[in-house]
């Protein structure tokens, strides 16, 4: 009986997800930051990244070895040996010129630019999640308002019906009224439509089955549309100090000037501490211990122009990452200052989509009162509500589009 509930259980939660999930635009963030494959990679190679920093603290430490040989001799007489050594080494490197801490900085900055690297994708991920959120809460309001046109132009036919049933209008009004009402129909289907691949689109980058019937909350949608922004000057400040990417670019000329330095140190004497200790054994002088130490310098003093070039070609790469730096905050800053006049082109429209949304309201249920008592004609009518129609999906793309240029502001500024 226990084992009946449980499946039954199981059952019922692995097909919830095709009745209904109510999601929240946070929720699916959250979702997103668990789920997607993309930013678990970038993370996967952050960690690779920190490790790899780690390691080069050890550059620091002495090095110590053991070895085992055994070898056996034959001669031309009927003589054989064999000999056996034990050895443990310890090697420590006290001066190379300072390449193991450049070497050691150089990591140490990676780690920092991949980390950068990382905050720069979760942006992205927020980013796309927010626009697929607000794309399908956009194609559910388009939805709603299909059906309300769907159901208006059934109206409209109908009273058209009568009417012609009652010999009050000609055949055209009934015919005109009819082609409307199709019209309706398949704007409604393609709509739904829409409303579905979008759902999916968000579904994939959350981690549910594409199949899975997410419901979208459309009053996130307007409430965000109706936030306001800073001006130009503030986004633009706070996006030099908040954009993950800047950031990135700001520690990779940092490791350009290192691998500079680096380049320079290869001119450089090391100096080494070494000791061995052996224990020898063979069949023919019996064992023997004894000590190896000392001081080592190794100093490349000529191999031609090579370092020379390695030099020059480090030197020229710091350069062109200082004006990658630049190029990037000049497209960074433009597409920033692009989408803040785009924004507000947008409110103006949206604004104006409003008042239309009103009118047009309006004047549908003015001309359709008239053509009831046979003051207006269909033609008047089917414009009218065509009219309206278009007004109301115009105030939806409106508030998309609004909220859609604020999420890329939010993203170009740095800020989730």
């Amino acid at each position: 009986m226990v084992k009946k509930f449980f499946i039954l259980i199981f059952f019922l939660f692995s097909f919830s997800f095709y009745i209904s999930y109510g999601l929240s635009l946070e929720e699916a963030i959250e979702m997103a930051k668990v789920n997607y494959p993309k930013l678990k990679l970038v993370k996967e190679e952050k960690l690779a990244s920190k490790f790899a920093y780690k390691s080069n603290i050890f550059n620091f430490t002495p090095i110590i070895s053991y070895s085992f040989s055994y070898s056996k001799y034959s001669d031309i007489e009927p003589l054989s040996y064999f000999n056996r050594n034990h050895s443990i080494n310890i090697n420590w490197v006290i001066f190379n010129g300072g390449k193991n801490i450049i070497q050691y900085q150089i990591s140490k900055n990676e780690y920092f630019n991949q980390s950068e690297s990382y905050k720069e994708e979760v942006l992205d991920t927020v980013y796309s999640v927010k626009k697929a959120y607000f794309i399908a809460t956009a194609y559910k309001e388009v939805l709603k308002y299909r059906k309300e046109q769907l159901k208006y132009a059934e109206i409209d036919y109908k009273v058209a019906v009568e009417k012609y049933k009652l010999g009050l209008v000609k055949k055209s009004d009934v015919l005109n009224s009819k082609v409307r009402f199709e019209n309706a129909k398949y704007n409604y289907i393609q709509s739904k439509s829409d409303y579905e691949t979008s759902i999916a689109e968000l579904n994939s980058l959350i981690g549910l089955p594409l199949e899975a019937k997410t419901e979208v909350d459309e009053k996130e949608f307007y409430s965000f549309c109706n936030e306001k922004i800073e001006n130009f000057q503030s986004l633009y400040k706070q996006m030099l100090v908040k954009r993950p990417l800047l950031k990135a670019l700001r520690i990779k000329e940092k490791i350009s000037e290192l691998n500079t330095k680096q380049a320079i140190y290869d001119y450089t004497p090391s100096i080494s501490l070494f000791f061995q200790r052996n224990k020898n054994y063979s069949s023919l002088s019996g064992k023997d211990y004894y000590s190896i130490y000392g001081v080592k310098l190794d100093w490349l003093i000529f191999d031609g122009l090579g370092r020379y070039y390695r030099y020059l070609s480090a030197k020229h790469s710091q350069l062109s990452v200082r004006y990658d730096v630049k190029e990037t905050l000049r497209k960074i800053k433009l597409n920033l200052y692009k989408t803040y006049i785009t924004y507000k082109k947008n409110l103006e429209r949206l604004n104006l989509a409003r008042e239309i949304v009103k009118q047009a309201e309006e004047n549908y249920r003015q001309t359709l009162g008239e053509y009831k008592v046979g003051k207006n004609d269909i033609v008047a009518l089917v414009n009218s509500e065509k009219n309206l129609a278009d007004a109301q999906i115009n105030l939806v793309n409106s508030v998309l589009n609004v909220v859609l240029t604020k999420i890329e502001i939010d993203r170009e500024v740095g800020r989730e």
